[in-house]
């Protein structure tokens, strides 16, 4: 369902809502501004990561793009008086009008799920500073500890495979 675009992604999410009621009691905890400023005062950095959590390669309107990657970060910036620096692609999903639409967006960073070693180096502003992120999964403790540790990323020799 993610790369279908917005309206039809709803249709079908609207359609299962219908099918399956009972699911519709689940709801999601989500962090509030007092949460967000209290992670800020632990110096703890709060990232944009759109408006409505669309897929972004879906969006061909300029300035539908723009609303998603910008209204996110002027509005984290005007309700925590930070300066937003960090942008967090949905799902990970990307293309070069995306990232086109971020650098104008004068974000330094942007967090892909891509899970690979990363090496910091000097941002350029004509670059894309892509820094991959480690996937979190709350269903296995074991594996999100080596994957914090790097285990995943490691070489062993020929002899152990």
């Amino acid at each position: 369902m993610i790369a279908l675009n917005k309206k039809t992604r709803n249709d079908a999410i609207l359609k299962l809502e219908k099918e399956f009621p009972e699911s519709n009691t689940y709801k999601t905890r989500m962090m509030n501004w007092d949460d967000i400023r209290t992670c800020i005062a632990n110096n703890i950095e709060i990232a944009s990561h759109t408006m409505t959590h669309d897929s972004l390669i879906t969006i061909k309107d300029i300035e539908d793009l723009k609303t998603e990657i910008l209204q996110s970060k002027d509005i984290i910036a005007e309700k925590t008086k930070t300066r937003v620096n960090t942008f967090t692609f949905p799902n990970g999903l990307y293309n070069e009008q995306v990232l086109e639409m971020c650098r104008l967006a004068d974000y330094s960073n942007l967090l892909t799920t891509k899970e690979e070693l990363h090496e910091k180096k000097p941002f350029q502003k004509e670059e894309h500073n892509l820094i991959p992120r480690i996937s979190i999964d709350k269903r296995n403790v074991y594996e999100n500890i080596f994957k914090i540790h790097n285990f995943h990323n490691l070489h062993f020799p020929k002899k152990w495979n």
